[in-house]
């Protein structure tokens, strides 16, 4: 769709791909109440991928009523990893994934 990052489709069906194939293998159309329990962030100012994309999917995780947490960041580049060599909040993504999966049961306290 139009928030969706042009490289990414190049690289993985290809320059002209058929407009059903795009809807196919765009995330936020395949989302099922069977997904697993979706942590995802993202920043409001990453210059390669539009923070719509998660906003969308965290739309249709709702929608599904599979369990999500969503966090968006004011402000870090695309691809920083675990940012812990980033200044700002950002850093703090890797503590709210693991408050979440303690929430869920799925991890111990460290």
């Amino acid at each position: 769709g139009p928030q969706g990052h042009l490289g990414s489709m190049i690289n993985l069906i290809g320059e002209h791909p058929a407009p059903a194939l795009q809807h196919q293998l765009s995330l936020e159309n395949s989302v099922t109440p069977r997904n697993p329990p979706t942590f995802l962030w993202h920043s409001a100012n990453d210059g390669c991928v539009p923070v719509a994309n998660s906003l969308l999917y965290a739309q249709a995780l709702s929608t599904a009523q599979v369990p999500f947490s969503l966090h968006v960041f004011p402000d870090a580049p695309h691809g920083i990893g675990l940012g812990r060599d980033h200044p700002g909040s950002v850093r703090e993504w890797t503590r709210a994934c693991g408050t979440w999966l303690q929430e869920l049961r799925w991890a111990n306290h460290a």
